[in-house]
């Protein structure tokens, strides 16, 4: 069964259905929208607390940011090279949020300015879980095009 979240437009999950045992599932979805929030916020601090600190995030493509970035330090200056890419311009905005296990999905919309105006892509996030903590993180690009270009 699926269960809506007041804080996301969609967080589904199988879990417990037990009103004080929400399951790991919907954990996991709360760790997905709160890394996005604090992202949006700037506080990283806060946000690495919810990572392992052997995180690993896989950025496919052909720009600055492409790769594998290994452990917290890493992953914080991938980010900021994000913004730094986008004049900090980069914006991201959470379309749905998908558990199922130790997995997790989101689907988000993001947009940054570029000499040609107003970019938007389309990424998908796959997390995976290990211990209530964010471990690895894939992203996939709709249009890996967009992505390169833009930071680039």
């Amino acid at each position: 069964p699926a269960r809506l979240s007041p804080q996301s437009p969609v967080v589904a999950y199988r879990g417990s259905m037990a009103p004080n045992d929400p399951g790991p599932e919907a954990k996991h979805a709360e760790i997905i929208r709160r890394t996005y929030e604090l992202y949006s916020s700037d506080d990283a601090h806060t946000m690495a607390e919810l990572w392992r600190d052997d995180i690993v995030w896989h950025i496919a493509g052909s720009n600055t940011v492409s790769g594998d970035h290994i452990g917290v330090d890493a992953i914080l200056a991938m980010l900021g090279d994000v913004m730094a890419l986008t004049q900090g311009t980069f914006q991201v905005e959470i379309r749905d949020i998908a558990t199922s296990g130790d997995r997790g999905y989101s689907l988000h919309k993001a947009t940054a300015m570029t000499e040609g105006g107003v970019a938007e892509f389309w990424n998908v996030l796959s997390f995976r879980f290990v211990d209530g903590k964010i471990a690895e993180v894939w992203n996939y690009a709709y249009d890996q095009a967009v992505d390169d270009t833009v930071l680039s």
